[in-house]
């Protein structure tokens, strides 16, 4: 179960990583680095990052989320948050995603880390 876990962890955050563009723009203009995402509620901090397009994919990795969890995974569940870094490195902007769980038993299992590069045309139209 502990490995399975740690796969979804990590398909959830490559799955968010690739369609953060938007995150990375409000990140990007407003110097906030830094977002969590509760995935059993869809809540996400800080506020300035939750509109529309944002919470559309949100709600779509809580639904993945929840699909790829087994019954049994799922009763022992207690807390699911995406965390996001958002940084540059010279001209280029990333991303680092990881999913961490957090079981009844709290048992805390990561995900691997995953690290997307944004398109230049981001960071010339901000």
């Amino acid at each position: 179960m502990l490995k399975h876990l740690r796969n979804v962890a990590h398909n959830i955050a490559h799955k968010f990583s690739v369609s953060s563009s938007y995150f990375a723009r409000i990140s990007l203009i407003n110097d906030f680095v830094d977002v969590e995402i509760e995935l059993t509620s869809g809540k996400i901090i800080p506020l300035l990052f939750d509109i529309d397009r944002n919470n559309t994919l949100v709600a779509y990795c809580k639904e993945n989320f929840y699909e790829l969890l087994t019954e049994n995974e799922n009763q022992q569940l207690k807390s699911a948050i995406l965390k996001g870094h958002f940084y540059r490195i010279e001209e280029d902007l990333f991303g680092d995603f990881i999913v961490e769980i957090i079981l009844n038993s709290d048992e805390k299992l990561i995900g691997k880390i995953v690290t997307h590069k944004y398109s230049r045309y981001l960071l010339e139209t901000s």
